[in-house]
C-alpha cells in the first residue's frame, strides 16, 4: 500500500490565533509522536539484530546446549507468522511441481564436478528439508540436486489421490524422475523413509512402494538416505503463535508418529539404505512444539519454514556424514 501525502491546510478568519496555538499543540503531539516513532524503530532494529544471532534465535540448534536455552531472550518469533508461508515456499517455487504438473522441475546447487551428488526427491515433505542440505551442501562442496512435486511420493506404485482416483501425473513424475537419476548417477537419493498422517500413531508406515523404489535404486548402484517423516499438527502453527504464547503451540507426538520408527520393525530393508531419524529434535519427551529456539517450526500444520528447516542442518550433519559414508568435518572443494 502507497503511502498518502496530504498538504496542511493554512486556516484564515477570525479563528487563525486559537487554530495557530492549535497547530502549535498538535506540532507538538506529533514531535512526541515521531520520537516514539523512533523508539519503536530502534527497539525493531534492535530485535532484528538480535533475531540474526544464532544465540537469540537458534531453531533446532538451541537442543545442542543447554546454555543456548538458558540464555534463549523472549523475542517474537521468527519468521514473520504473516508472511512465512509464503516466504518459504517462493524460496523452491520454480524448482518444484505442483499436483497437476508432469513434467519435472530439476534444478542445481553447486559444482556438477563435485565429489559428491545428492538428490532430493520426493513430495512437500521431502521438499521442506531443502534449506537443511543447502546449508551442509555450500559447507561441504557437494552438488545438490532437487526434484520434487507436491502430494507426490517418491514411490515405485500406482499412486491415488485422496478421493481414490488414480493420481496418473505422479506416476508421470516419477518415471521421469527416475529417469533422470539413472541419467545423473547420484551418490545417494536424499527422500522419505516413512509416512505420517494426522490420524494416531498406527497411521505412520513404510509404503511397499518406497521399499521397491530403494530396491531400483540399489540396483543402480545409488545410495538411499530415507529421512523419517515429520509431525503433523491439528491446527496452524503460526496463527496458534500468533494468539497465544508460543510454548503452548504443542500436539503429542502419538498423534500422528509412531513411538519407534516403523523401519525398524521391517527386516528386508535393501543394503543400499541408510535411515535418518530427526524426531527428537523437534518433539523431546514425545511433545511436539510449533515453535523452537524463537523459530516457527512450521509455516502450516506440517511444513517447515526455511528458517527452521536451515538451523536443522547443525544437528543433521553428523548423522547425514555417517549414512553417506563420510568421516566426521570431511568437506570437498570439488574435483
Amino acid at each position: 500500500m502507497r503511502d498518502v501525502i496530504r498538504s496542511p491546510v493554512i486556516p484564515t478568519g477570525k479563528k487563525r490565533r486559537d487554530d495557530i496555538e492549535g497547530l502549535r499543540a498538535v506540532a507538538t503531539l506529533l514531535i512526541a509522536g515521531s520520537l516514539w516513532s523512533g523508539v519503536i524503530e530502534r527497539d525493531r532494529q534492535r530485535q532484528l539484530k538480535l533475531i540474526a544471532d544464532l544465540t537469540a534465535c537458534p531453531g533446532a540448534v538451541v537442543h545442542l546446549s543447554t546454555e543456548l536455552t538458558d540464555a534463549l531472550p523472549d523475542l517474537p518469533v521468527r519468521p514473520d507468522t504473516a508472511t512465512t508461508m509464503k516466504d518459504t515456499v517462493v524460496l523452491t517455487r520454480d524448482c518444484n511441481a505442483v499436483a497437476v504438473d508432469t513434467e519435472l522441475f530439476r534444478c542445481d546447487r553447486g559444482s556438477p564436478d563435485a565429489e559428491h551428488t545428492i538428490a532430493l526427491v520426493g513430495s512437500s515433505h521431502a521438499r521442506h528439508w531443502y534449506h537443511a542440505l543447502e546449508a551442509l551442501s555450500e559447507k561441504h562442496g557437494w552438488h545438490l540436486v532437487t526434484m520434487t512435486k507436491n502430494a507426490c511420493q517418491f514411490s515405485a506404485e500406482d499412486h491415488l489421490r485422496v478421493n481414490g482416483n488414480p493420481f496418473w501425473e505422479c506416476d508421470e513424475w516419477n518415471a521421469e524422475a527416475m529417469a533422470e537419476i539413472v541419467d545423473l548417477q547420484p551418490d545417494a537419493v536424499f527422500t522419505l523413509g516413512t509416512l505420517t498422517r494426522a490420524e494416531d500413531d498406527t497411521s505412520e508406515r513404510v509404503p511397499d512402494g518406497f521399499v521397491e523404489r530403494w530396491r531400483e535404486l540399489d540396483a543402480l548402484g545409488i545410495d538411499v538416505i530415507a529421512v523419517r517423516d515429520t509431525p503433523r499438527f491439528s491446527f496452524s502453527v503460526p496463527a496458534c503463535a500468533d494468539q497465544n504464547e508460543p510454548d503452548t503451540c504443542t500436539e503429542e507426538k502419538a498423534k500422528s508418529m509412531s513411538e519407534t520408527p516403523p523401519y525398524a520393525e521391517r527386516s528386508n530393508q535393501p543394503g543400499n539404505t541408510a535411515f535418518l531419524d530427526m524426531t527428537d529434535y523437534l518433539c523431546p519427551d514425545g511433545v511436539c512444539s510449533g515453535v523452537i529456539g524463537n523459530q516457527l517450526v512450521f509455516y502450516d500444520s506440517s511444513h517447515f519454514t526455511y528458517t527452521f528447516s536451515e538451523s536443522l542442518a547443525v544437528p543433521m550433519e553428523p548423522h547425514l556424514l555417517e549414512a553417506l559414508g563420510l568421516p566426521p568435518g570431511e568437506t570437498v572443494t570439488g574435483r
